[in-house]
């Protein structure tokens, strides 16, 4: 039997042990029900570094990245059609191709044409162009003739427009900027040569998923679902059943670093027979292929920010094309499930506590348990496609040994004074019993 004071003691340490799980169990559940700015940074952050961490999405090879890069936009006439390209004179079309590239940036819309009708017959399934085309320019006859022609395999980029006063992560758009009518004309209903370009950022302008459809209405026109250029994409590459049905946004699993997955190819080589013949194997290479006309570079500054760093807007569109192809897309817990995993990890704070009594064997055990957190979340991430919550649980766990420390040292201090107290009482009751001892010799001396 435990003397009735230690079991008094005991008692109490349970009861507050349990009050403080319950205090930060909920203060946890409640920061990730409330989502501050603050925490929802911190837990993106943690995110970040698994996604990191963790498995990518393979490279599909039937996605190619076709660059319009510094190097396409800078091609000189002199220096590189007569002199480094001097084979392209054989080829009327391959010369009519440079020299437009030749005479600088923004393009002559004829290219458009070239570029489209070159890779269509060299056998690419399909062609998305993450270019916008909003008023009309010269050139624009070419470019309709062949989006006419090959309307079955060419895809180009629209784009919704937000206030200026409004972030655009927000996902409020105003507007909605169709390819200029001497292009596509304009309809009531969404033109399946079309698909907006848009990533809706989260709240610290990251982009970690994609929204392949838009329910959209503007001014008086009728309610129309847009869908977005990867969309549009693998809908045309035969695969329409992969594109969710919903309105719902879908975190992706990236492929990897920016230009590390998708090696970019300048589009200026397909128009260079030397090129064309050993990179290309005279188009044997796009046979079949999703193929992706885009920015590369800091030249457009057509860059996004992305859990791997900036990667440039059409490399994102060919990680979305990506997770798309292989179904590799990313989910969270509900709250309820959630909110059980952090009272989980504050329920392991208060079994460290009362099972180690040594104040220092219990933060090395909470130091394995932060380091298992982390880890079992990476697991749920590479094997189940789920991210674990991580900020709300560790918090949990944390402040409630860290307060079981402070509340097992402060009863300490109580009972050492107690105990001082107590030693303090017994020496002066043991002086006033010599003191009385003493008193009856004195008097009998």
């Amino acid at each position: 039997m435990l003397p009735a004071a230690f079991q008094i003691v005991f008692r109490w340490r349970i009861i507050i042990v349990v009050l403080l799980t319950t205090l930060c169990a909920g203060a946890a559940t409640w920061l990730d029900w409330k989502r501050p700015t603050y925490y929802v940074q911190a837990e993106y952050r943690l995110r970040d570094v698994i996604a990191r961490s963790g498995r990518t999405t393979p490279v599909n090879p039937n996605l190619v990245f076709l660059a319009i890069d510094s190097d396409s936009v800078t091609l000189d006439e002199d220096l590189d059609l007569n002199g480094l390209f001097p084979s392209s004179a054989h080829d009327p079309e391959c010369r009519r191709a440079l020299k437009i590239m030749s005479k600088g940036w923004p393009w002559d819309r004829e290219i458009y044409a070239i570029i489209l009708e070159r890779l269509a017959r060299a056998g690419a399934n399909v062609i998305a162009y993450d270019c916008l085309f909003p008023a009309p320019t010269p050139g624009d006859d070419a470019f309709r003739a062949a989006l006419d022609q090959f309307k079955s395999q060419v895809v180009i980029g629209s784009n919704f427009v937000s206030p200026a006063q409004v972030d655009r992560s927000r996902r409020i758009p105003s507007s909605y900027d169709q390819p200029a009518a001497t292009l596509i004309p304009k309809t009531m209903t969404s033109d399946d040569r079309v698909g907006f370009t848009n990533f809706f950022t989260d709240e610290d302008k990251i982009v970690r998923g994609a929204q392949f459809r838009v329910m959209f209405r503007e001014r008086e026109n009728p309610t129309v679902i847009y869908l977005s250029l990867s969309a549009r994409a693998v809908s045309k590459a035969g695969h329409p059943e992969l594109v969710p049905q919903d309105l719902a946004e879908r975190l992706i699993r990236f492929t990897g670093p920016p230009r590390s997955g998708f090696r970019p190819h300048s589009v200026f080589e397909i128009f260079v027979p030397e090129y064309w013949e050993h990179n290309y194997r005279s188009g044997e290479f796009l046979r079949n292929k999703i193929v992706v006309v885009g920015a590369e570079g800091k030249w457009q500054k057509d860059e996004l920010d992305t859990p791997f760093g900036p990667m440039p807007g059409a490399e994102v569109h060919l990680n979305v094309l990506n997770a798309l192809l292989h179904g590799e897309f990313l989910k969270e817990p509900p709250p309820l499930a959630s909110a059980a995993v952090t009272t989980l990890a504050a329920l392991l704070g208060a079994a460290l506590c009362l099972s180690i009594r040594s104040p220092w064997l219990r933060l090395f055990a909470l130091v394995a348990a932060d380091s298992a957190g982390p880890l079992c979340a990476l697991w749920f991430y590479n094997h189940r496609g789920l991210y674990l919550p991580c900020l709300a649980p560790l918090l949990a766990l944390n402040s409630t040994v860290l307060f079981c420390l402070v509340s097992d040292f402060t009863f300490e201090l109580i009972e050492e004074a107690k105990l001082r107290s107590t030693l303090e009482k017994r020496e002066d009751l043991t002086h006033m019993i010599v003191h009385d001892l003493r008193s009856p010799l004195t008097v009998v001396t």
